[in-house]
């Protein structure tokens, strides 16, 4: 069970020594990170979901519940561990959103996917500007909506313990 991460610090984009040399997020925390534009927001995000062990370009360093990521299993310990909305959401598959929300819902074992994807949708609508149906084609989405969808989808259908969304509207 997930109590906590770290994130110990590395090195900026220009090489230098970060301020901060480590902080924790605790288990139902809210962490937000402002900062304006180019100064490493999405970086630390990508950091995070890739389980660094200092081997990236920052030089940054997780750990999870005091565990340096080598010491866990992926399988049994990570799998499962992070969801992402980026910023930039654009779908590639070529399918329609019920299809995908069913595929989704049976991987994550979801009871009752068909209950589930109709809040999916609901939830989507409530956050997109603009309606989408079960029937449209995820790439024909545009960018508000596929970021809505997926804020849905995670909010409802992932069970991870840690969201990290990036640039969120």
């Amino acid at each position: 069970m997930l109590k906590k991460i770290t994130i110990i610090g590395g090195y900026d984009k220009d090489g230098k020594k970060e301020e901060i040399k480590s902080f924790d997020v605790k288990a139902g925390e809210v962490f937000a990170l402002i900062g304006p534009t180019g100064s490493g927001k999405t970086q630390l995000i990508s950091d995070i979901q890739q389980y660094i062990d200092g081997e990236t370009l920052t030089g940054r360093s997780i750990l999870i519940n005091d565990l340096p990521i080598e010491k866990l299993d992926f399988n049994k310990s990570l799998r499962h561990l992070v969801a992402e909305v980026s910023q930039n959401m654009n779908f590639v598959i070529d399918m329609c959103i019920e299809d995908f929300l069913l595929m989704h819902a049976q991987v994550r074992n979801i009871k009752d996917p068909r209950q589930v994807i109709k809040k999916v949708l609901k939830v989507t609508n409530e956050l997109a500007g603009e309606p989408v149906y079960f029937t449209d084609n995820l790439t024909k989405l545009s960018g508000g909506q596929s970021r809505a969808l997926m804020v849905a989808d995670v909010a409802l259908i992932s069970d991870a313990p840690i969201v990290l969304i990036d640039e969120i509207e």
